[in-house]
């Protein structure tokens, strides 16, 4: 028998009873000694059929423990398996049984038939030459059809030794394969796991497309080692992070990642070689990963453009003793003989560095990657030539916020639309090599030689990224489509049950839109993140069972109770213990100075005051401290009349300015609020503390005045049901496994702050005004261009001014969310904000558009883990704290309370942060205020950071600065110390 198959019998006789395969979604476990019986059966049954030496079966099984014993059945009757799976398409499963040559093929009802058999002894199990087939794996074709690659036996001896070599530490495992049956990767860690006697997780496809299942997958059936593409993997760290003992990255070039909670080794091992002679442990942060340095069994050359040999860099040829070549290729289509020798000419191009690691530069043929999976256009276009009925099409792989797509050019007079030919390509193409879009032209550009000249193709418009368009079938599907149109505004394009709101625009401002527009109050914000699509989010309503929820936060309590008293949440407790630092600091308070129309009558506009107030219980709650600790409790009493006081402008602007008496905690309110007239204005003044208030309650607080004012009924504010959820939330499992997401993501050194000028800390707080010479609007385009909100945007360019202000390339902000992620919490009123951090790993020569792509998911994850605060529920290092207020506080030309120190003659307050900086956008323009802390920075070195920020916010407002790379942010540090 082959060397593996002893290797499988001693894990077999060692632990016969240990878990082999686990499948269907965890559902069923295989042990070592059913696995062995289920294959011997199967290899009983191919041996009746006269199955053996250079025979082809072919395996149609469903991806599970059956695949498995199929070939392994194989391997025991010394004959050749070809794999095929579902997502292939009829047409091309049909083709690869034809090309192959299949003697007989394995489906279900096969299957159950061999069950029937006795196991094949082990004395009948085959002996096979090490240059007997083995196996053929079919991959995309050049000439428009899939090719089969042959291995021959010789080779499962090198699949050994490379898989040994990449687990053989973090024994034992449980390891999760992702990849498709039919993609080598597969056969790798099936040899891999068997010889160890480990356990392999064969993960659902379907699953392994939906980034949340599979890391509750991963985290509750305790897997610990998993190969899968880079992109996958920033997906899953972005929405919590892995937990493993060690991780294999393949299928794609992997840029900049680096995790240093375990093991991740960058593998290569490309199909025509079958096994993996490359391994790297990744040791940092790349811009381009080496691949490692080959093993014993390896060699090979580098062929510079002149095919002569380069120890420096080239395409990379490698021997390969049991490759056949390709299938009917009478021509040994690949091979070159270099100095006598027959290699395998990759068409991989590498550069090799002193210490022998090899790097990918490349491709050097028109092969591209997408998600992993390998794809040669040419392919592609045959298929969709044929549906077309013309020759002239080409494809070409394109990036839009960091994914890749295909789009199709053809010159057809007509051409159905991207959901027909979905439809009419699905037996010709796997899903994942079916184009996004489709455009077409007068003409194919061709270059001097009279080829396409891919170059000179048009970029696709984003009108044409929707999805094949699959209508709704659902009432709940409807209305989520008529949801997406109403808030995304595409025009005259159909929103079908797979456009994913994100890439038509979508952004977390738009998801709460959509919440209100649905008006589902199961709906919220962490759903439309996970789920994307109108069918996966309607899908999740489906799924969601309210009466859950509220098991898992406790009983609602209803409407507000004046003898109750609430513990303080989190949050409160962080406001709490800055006041306590500094009980006379008024650095939390929120304030508001609104200009209302002069004709508005005083005694309905006192009225409106009053029943606004008394429609949002969080308003009237106070603090106090009791035996058990510090309370809140709703005082509804403390909602008294207000009157109307007349008053000169003088006078007026010295009220404004005046620093009033810090709130008490006592049970006394902890709002204030005035109504002046001048001879020219009637003035609304407001002051509330951030305990019980955040700035989007304020906008919701003004709005509402006005509401009743103009006769409008308020909707119950169910404050005290969000809070008794809060509290349920605090200390919860659900809560410590969001922080766990945020503490795996600020691990490493970042800088956190403008490098300081002192040593000292805690002076008086200091402001420096800062106009941004751009508009609102300006601002709203590049995040639209960006694919980013405004704070994202502003948060970009704050983590790009500290940057280029340290000369450093890591940084580390946060930035504050509303809270707000269901349709009960849009009109309420109360401390519901969040704070998040961010991360940034700059590169010179990266893309802008990058660093953006990678904030959104950030800011993505952030929203998935929505309800923890990181940064207020434990002490933190100093960091720079990025507010954008909008237009929510700065409803006039009256200077803000939270302003007045850039005044002269204010006195002034204790310095709670080092850094903050505040954005407004007011009647009068953009301002950025920077809060600084002077016993830390100089006024000349807060001015000259905030000229900083306004030069890049000028620079990333510019049309195509997202193209541009990060060295033209770090030029615009070219300021003068001081003017």
């Amino acid at each position: 028998m082959i060397h593996f198959l002893e290797k499988f019998l001693n894990s077999v006789n060692a632990n016969p009873l240990h878990t082999a395969v686990v499948d269907r979604a965890g559902e069923r476990r295989t042990s070592y000694r059913e696995l062995d019986v289920m294959s011997g059966r199967v290899a009983s049954w191919l041996k009746k059929n006269g199955i053996g030496k250079e025979n082809v079966v072919a395996i149609c099984v469903p991806r599970g423990v059956e695949f498995v014993a199929v070939r392994l059945a194989v391997m025991k009757a010394g004959a050749v398996w070809v794999g095929t799976e579902s997502m292939m398409g009829a047409e091309r499963i049909a083709y690869i049984i034809k090309d192959s040559g299949a003697a007989l093929v394995v489906d279900e009802k096969g299957f159950a038939d061999a069950m029937k058999e006795e196991p094949l002894p082990e004395e009948l199990w085959a002996d096979p030459d090490p240059h007997d087939l083995a196996f053929i794996y079919y991959t995309s074709g050049s000439t428009g059809r899939p090719k089969g690659v042959e291995q021959e036996y010789g080779v499962y001896d090198y699949i050994m030794s490379s898989t040994h070599r990449a687990i053989a530490r973090w024994i034992p495992l449980d390891y999760a394969n992702v990849a498709p049956e039919t993609f080598i990767g597969g056969l790798y860690l099936m040899m891999g796991v068997l010889q160890a006697g480990c356990t392999l997780h064969l993960i659902p496809l379907p699953l392994v497309r939906d980034p949340a299942g599979l890391l509750a997958y991963f985290r509750e059936k305790k897997v610990t080692a998993s190969c899968m593409p880079p992109t996958l993997v920033k997906a899953l760290e972005s929405m919590g992070g892995l937990s493993l003992k060690v991780l294999h990255v393949s299928g794609e070039v992997v840029v900049d990642l680096y995790i240093d909670r375990f093991p991740v080794l960058n593998a290569y091992g490309p199909t025509e070689f079958s096994y993996l002679p490359f391994f790297f442990d990744i040791d940092r942060a790349y811009s381009n990963t080496p691949i490692g340095s080959p093993d014993e069994y390896t060699k090979l050359v580098l062929l510079d453009e002149n095919g002569e040999v380069s120890s420096k860099e080239g395409v990379m040829c490698i021997q390969l003793p049991y490759f056949r070549g390709y299938l009917h290729d009478t021509e040994r289509t690949g091979f070159v003989t270099v100095e006598g020798t027959e290699y395998f000419r990759s068409g991989d191009y590498m550069s090799v560095d002193g210490r022998g690691n090899y790097t990918l530069l490349g491709r050097v043929d028109d092969m591209v990657k997408i998600n992993g999976n390998r794809i040669e256009p040419a392919e592609v276009e045959f298929a969709v030539r044929k549906v077309l009925g013309t020759d002239s099409v080409t494809v070409k792989a394109w990036e839009r916020n960091g994914s890749r797509y295909l789009c199709a050019y053809h010159t057809a007079e007509t051409v159905p639309d991207a959901a027909e030919m979905a439809e009419l390509l699905k037996d010709l193409l796997p899903g994942y090599m079916i184009p996004s879009c489709y455009m077409r032209l007068d003409a194919l550009p061709l270059n001097d030689n009279g080829k396409v000249n891919k170059r000179a193709l048009p970029e696709p418009d984003d009108a044409l990224l929707f999805s094949p368009y699959a209508a709704p079938e659902t009432e709940l599907q409807e209305r989520i489509c008529a949801g997406f149109i109403s808030v995304l505004k595409p025009g005259d394009r159909r929103v079908g049950l797979d456009d994913d709101f994100f890439l038509l625009g979508g952004d977390s401002l738009l998801a709460i839109s959509l919440i209100i527009e649905i008006g589902d109050p199961r709906l919220t914000v962490p759903m439309i993140y996970r789920g994307r699509t109108v069918r996966n989010i309607a899908e999740a309503l489906e799924r969601e069972e309210r009466a859950g929820e509220k098991a898992l936060f406790g009983t609602d309590p209803g409407a507000p109770d004046p003898e109750r008293l609430f513990p303080l949440t989190e949050e409160q407790t962080y406001f709490l213990e800055q006041r306590n630092v500094s009980p006379e600091e008024t650095t939390y308070y929120l304030s508001v100075a609104l200009s209302l129309d002069p004709g508005m009558e005083d005694a309905k506009l006192e009225e409106a005051l009053l029943r606004a107030f008394a429609a949002h219980p969080a308003l009237l709650t106070v603090i106090r401290e009791t035996a058990e600790g510090w309370r809140q409790q709703y005082c509804p009493r403390n909602n008294t009349p207000v009157k109307t006081e007349k008053i000169t402008e003088k006078a007026l602007a010295a009220v404004i300015g005046m620093r009033e008496k810090p709130f008490a905690f006592d049970g006394s309110p902890l709002f204030r609020r005035k109504l002046y007239r001048t001879p020219k204005r009637l003035v609304l003044l407001l002051k509330v503390h951030h305990i019980i208030c955040d700035g989007w309650s304020l906008k919701i607080l003004v709005e509402d005045i006005l509401s009743v004012y103009h006769g409008k009924t308020l909707a119950e504010d169910p404050c005290f049901s969000i809070l008794s959820e809060s509290l349920a939330y605090s200390g919860s499992a659900a809560q410590k496994k969001d922080m766990e997401y945020f503490d795996n993501l600020c691990r490493g050194a970042y800088d956190r702050l403008p490098r300081p000028d002192f040593t000292g800390k805690g002076s008086a707080e200091k402001t420096v005004a800062v106009e941004l010479t751009l508009s609102a609007e300006e601002v709203r385009g590049a995040a639209k261009r960006m694919h980013l909100s405004v704070t994202a945007f502003y948060l970009l360019a704050s983590a790009m001014s500290i940057a280029a202000y340290n000369g450093s390339d890591r940084v580390l902000l946060s930035w504050n969310y509303h809270g707000r992620s269901d349709v009960r919490m849009q009109r309420s009123v109360g401390l519901l904000i969040k704070d998040y951090p961010a991360v940034f790993h700059f590169r010179k020569e990266e893309k802008i558009s990058r660093a953006a792509a990678d904030l959104a998911a950030q800011m993505a994850a952030g929203i998935l883990h929505g309800r923890v605060s990181p940064f207020m529920n434990r002490d933190k290092e100093d960091l720079l704290c990025v507010l954008y207020q909008g237009n929510l506080l700065d409803y006039t030309d009256i200077p803000l309370a939270l302003d007045v120190d850039v005044s002269e003659g204010i006195a002034d307050r204790a310095a709670i942060e080092p850094m903050e900086i505040q954005l407004y956008e007011g009647i009068n323009g953009l301002k950025a205020v920077i809060c600084y802390d002077s016993g830390l920075y100089s006024r000349e070195s807060a001015e000259r950071f905030g000229k900083i920020f306004e030069r890049i916010c000028v620079f990333l407002a510019k049309d195509g600065s997202e193209a541009c790379r990060f060295s033209e942010i770090l030029s615009l540090n070219a300021l003068p110390a001081a003017d």
